[in-house]
């Protein structure tokens, strides 16, 4: 879940700053995110 809400985040600064480098991150994150929720690691696997 932490993944998601950082990449939330980013996406948002990513919006409101206008570059392209933090939805590369962002994008990351979200895919970070589905491999905790679909292959069930932890955070510490992802880290």
């Amino acid at each position: 879940m932490y993944w998601f809400i950082a990449a939330v985040l980013l996406f948002v600064a990513e919006m409101l700053m206008g570059t392209f480098y933090l939805l590369v991150v962002s994008a990351s994150f979200i895919s970070a995110g589905l491999a905790q929720w679909l292959l069930g690691t932890s955070l510490g696997v992802n880290a």
